[in-house]
């Protein structure tokens, strides 16, 4: 016989999932925002700057940049999937909770 008990619940909170999601997504923008403005301050440089290594010393701020925005863009991954998450997890809670109470009718019934 099956316990109702055995039947899997999402015991999260689906509200702050959804949070967390939002969060992680604006994150994602402030550090993609964040480390394109430090390559593009930089550069301002190069109009008082001017040597033969010049073009070498401006461009070394460009893997800031571009790390910052791969970072982002695994943050934005995340964010996916946990509002993929979300949105299972919630789909799934009405048909497992309707489960557990048909067990517990049926439990009731048979031994009473």
């Amino acid at each position: 016989m099956i316990e109702p008990g055995m039947i899997p619940q999402h015991l999260g909170d689906f509200e702050q999932l959804g949070k967390d999601a939002s969060a992680l997504r604006t994150q994602a923008a402030g550090i993609r925002n964040e480390s394109s403005d430090i390559h593009c301050r930089f550069q301002a440089v190069g109009a008082y700057y001017k040597a033969p290594e010049d073009e070498q010393l401006l461009s070394s701020t460009q893997p800031v940049a571009d790390t910052g925005d791969e970072f982002a863009a695994n943050l934005e991954t995340l964010a996916d999937a946990l509002v993929h998450v979300h949105r299972r997890s919630q789909a799934a809670r009405g048909p497992a909770q309707a489960a557990e109470g048909r067990c517990v009718r049926v439990r009731r019934q048979r031994q009473g």
